[in-house]
């Protein structure tokens, strides 16, 4: 995501206002006794930098300027940051939301949606929406702290509105062959399965979140007996988990994680990787596995969902995951239209779902669940 730089043209012209002593009193330190008469401000303006941001192609850290400024800052004049007050084009009676801009008029495309959001309310879709902003600049002038309007604008925003998704359960078409428990499952109280990948009888994988702190270990049945953790080897950590521990495996790193076990007697391992699902076939026009362009975006928290990107088609929707040494539909698994998540493991040819174009799949992995929409 490209920065838009600030715009700042000179031109003076002087407008009157009565500096505040009391709302700003954290912006550097202003003084706090009443100015003795009016404070000349500048004739600060502002104008749309863009006028559409489509959220979804964007990464939620990156920054984006949404307004630019003009007019002459003199030297006892500071522009400390900015802001703007948001509301859908055409409301009445609507609590404006609030986006922090800094003093060129950026702010993060993660801030812009959530603000977008909140205005919304809970019936949000990602559609494009019209809005209209009043601008504001944050200023310190000769020691007094104000804030000044400088101008509207109107833009155009398609938020990324994750839908909630019940957590319904998960499906494993045939049993497993691998188990994971730890101490956020009572050491041994909860066995979690691991899904068995298709033609290979010793490999098993899960996506799941762990927390910093948390150990953990495996068994080839949900009971004890046979168990391992470090004792296999840890092949790599390419998601940065930063495991460690002797016996059972300690998380240094909070996160969700894609696990990958072969419990091969003598030669054990685990691979950790970055949570990745891929779309594959003709709902995003690629029948490339672990196509970078067809992952899903995966959350940062634990009850956070994972979302595909638009399915481009109408039709049966496919997708997995990514294990060296396998073929992709042999990882591959689907999202029911009941709600469940439903692994294939060495089963068969799972039942399709069919899908519209425009829709995207939203996953619940912490306790399984599926969404259309």
């Amino acid at each position: 995501m490209k920065n838009i730089t600030k715009l700042l043209a000179l031109g003076m012209a002087g407008l009157c206002f009565t500096a505040c002593t009391e709302d700003y009193t954290d912006w550097a330190e202003p003084q706090h006794n009443d100015p003795e008469g009016a404070v000349v401000l500048p004739n600060i303006t502002s104008q749309a930098a863009v006028t559409s941001v489509n959220v979804s192609e964007l990464d939620e850290a990156a920054n984006i300027s949404l307004v630019t400024f003009q007019g002459d800052v003199a030297e006892d004049i500071k522009m400390v940051d900015s802001y703007i007050n948001l509301v859908p084009s055409g409301s009445t009676g609507v609590t404006p939301a609030t986006i922090a801009l800094d003093a060129s008029g950026t702010t993060t495309v993660g801030k812009l949606n959530e603000a977008v959001l909140k205005v919304l309310g809970e019936d949000a879709e990602s559609v494009p929406y019209d809005f209209d902003g009043a601008v504001y600049a944050n200023l310190v002038v000769n020691g007094y702290a104000t804030s000044v309007k400088t101008g509207d604008i109107k833009i155009n925003v398609t938020p990324m509105a994750v839908p909630n998704v019940p957590a319904v359960g998960y499906i494993y078409d045939t049993d497993p062959v691998l188990y994971l428990t730890g101490s956020n499952y009572g050491w041994g109280g909860t066995w979690l399965p691991l899904v068995p990948v298709y033609g290979h009888p010793t490999m098993s994988w899960r996506i799941i979140y762990l927390h910093e702190g948390e150990e953990f270990k495996f068994a080839p049945q949900a009971d004890w007996g046979n168990d391992f953790g470090t004792e296999a080897t840890i092949i790599d950590d390419n998601a940065g988990m930063n495991p460690s521990g002797g016996g059972n495996i300690v998380v240094g790193n909070a996160g969700w994680y894609l696990l990958i076990v072969d419990n091969t007697e003598g030669a054990r391992t685990v691979t950790i990787n970055k949570p990745e699902i891929y779309l594959i076939g003709n709902t995003f026009g690629s029948w490339d596995a672990a196509n970078p362009d067809a992952v899903f975006t995966f959350p940062k928290d634990e009850n956070g969902v994972f979302i595909s990107p638009k399915f481009i088609a109408d039709d049966e929707v496919r997708m997995h995951v990514s294990i060296p040494g396998a073929d992709w539909w042999q990882s591959e698994f689907i999202g029911l239209e009941t709600g469940e998540v439903d692994f294939r493991g060495n089963g068969g040819d799972q039942t399709r779902v069919k899908v519209k174009a425009g829709q995207r799949l939203y996953l619940n992995l912490n306790g399984g669940g599926a969404l259309y929409k």
